[in-house]
């Protein structure tokens, strides 16, 4: 508890002990649980927790929830995975840190400061935190592929946020795709774009793990035509 405190900031009690670390332990009570029963290959959605998770047999895929960005951050730049998919991600906590959630018009500062994001202090007390905290700053370690989706409407997460992993992997000549959805908020709502968004998930990783041919989108890609 006194280093996840050292690490983040927060207050010992009750962040830390009463909200983030039982719910870190029931996420891996539910992982645990499910590789015992076999269970991972279907989709599970646990209102009283707050955990929503959903898996098929098509090879070692580790979907990590929002709250643990330090576990995701090495999935994708340690090599281990063969391909990530991250759906409405933070790139950059220095710029999304000044910035709105355009959903409710809240300044963003206080998630950061005090809730999900949970550095503990503003920008200008903890900017190293902000800074290991941000991909874009450490893109070139980046050996993973990764696939990124936004809804271009997100009220929650500036969808600019993807764009600036997008261009920085892609600066440096890393695999990267992104898929924008028009019109839609922090995931697709629309039956046309889940379904989408879907397929083309599964083709990914069936490339990236199963090694079959590569869907014309991932070879060729999507040409952007504006609003």
């Amino acid at each position: 508890m006194s280093l996840a405190h050292a690490e983040t900031g927060l207050a010992i009690t009750p962040r830390l002990a009463d909200v983030e670390l039982p719910r870190t332990l029931d996420q891996l009570r539910q992982a645990a649980a499910s590789a015992r029963e076999g269970t991972w290959r279907m989709a599970t959605i646990d209102h009283s927790k707050n955990i929503r998770a959903a898996a098929c047999g098509i090879g070692p895929v580790v979907i990590l929830p929002p709250a643990n960005f330090p576990l995701a951050y090495g999935a994708v730049t340690g090599g281990d995975f063969a391909a990530a998919i991250a759906g409405a991600p933070v790139g950059n906590m220095t710029s999304a840190y000044s910035g709105i959630r355009w959903e409710s018009g809240l300044a963003r500062q206080f998630q950061y400061e005090q809730d999900q994001s949970r550095i503990g202090a503003s920008l200008w007390q903890a900017r190293d935190r902000y800074i290991e905290n941000s991909p874009v700053f450490y893109a070139d370690r980046i050996k993973t592929p990764l696939l990124l989706m936004h809804g271009d409407e997100d009220g929650a997460v500036p969808w600019y946020q993807s764009i600036e992993i997008y261009l920085a992997m892609r600066r440096l000549g890393k695999d990267c795709i992104f898929l924008q959805y028009r019109g839609e908020p922090h995931h697709p709502q629309k039956y046309p774009n889940k379904l989408d968004y879907s397929i083309r998930m599964m083709e990914y990783f069936d490339h990236y793990l199963k090694g079959a041919p590569a869907a014309g989108w991932i070879k060729n890609g999507v040409p952007y035509n504006g609003k």
